[in-house]
């Protein structure tokens, strides 16, 4: 299966199909889902580096906000594999597939998607019943997914405007 096929799967489901199985086998149904959120985080990491390079090559001035979503993930993997411990579980180095495409669009598009799936997967997490102090964790990734969204949105939504569209919406956005 795709990853974006996965990540649609994963959001149109809410999560149940695809870790149920493997939940079901834990007394602590949130260890699968950090494990799976870390495999996400370690992919986009990698994603994202790649992607910040397509687009400097392209004339992108993206750089520190890329640059800052990558930090961002880097924050989460390392928070995640803190609560995988904290658990007694070994925090995974398993990698979610990365994705690129030739064009930088559909680089965007892609990204977009695994933004989804990761808001998806932490609105999912936050749902589950148990009391800890990650949820605050939790809550604060899923604010941030979110914001990462907003700015892949807004990057994408500038590629598919004409150039004299792009000047006037930019002097909008600020």
């Amino acid at each position: 299966m795709k990853r974006r096929d996965f990540l649609a799967l994963l959001a149109a489901a809410g999560l149940e199909i695809v870790l149920t199985p493997k939940i079901e086998a834990r007394e602590d149904p949130l260890i699968a889902h950090l494990e799976l959120a870390l495999q996400h985080e370690f992919g986009v990491i990698l994603q994202y580096i790649q992607h910040l390079g397509k687009a400097l090559a392209a004339g992108k001035d993206w750089e520190e906000v890329l640059e800052g979503i990558i930090r961002d993930e880097v924050f989460h993997a390392v928070h995640l594999s803190e609560m995988l411990k904290r658990r007694g579980q070994e925090p995974t180095l398993a990698v979610w597939p990365p994705q690129t495409f030739s064009s930088l669009k559909r680089c965007l598009q892609v990204d977009l998607e695994a933004e989804q799936g990761a808001i998806s997967l932490y609105q999912k997490m936050l749902s589950l019943p148990y009391q800890s102090r990650e949820k605050k964790w939790l809550a604060r990734f899923l604010t941030a997914e979110k914001h990462h969204y907003q700015i892949f949105g807004t990057w994408l939504e500038e590629m598919r405007m004409p150039r004299v569209k792009r000047t006037l919406w930019r002097g909008l956005m600020g």
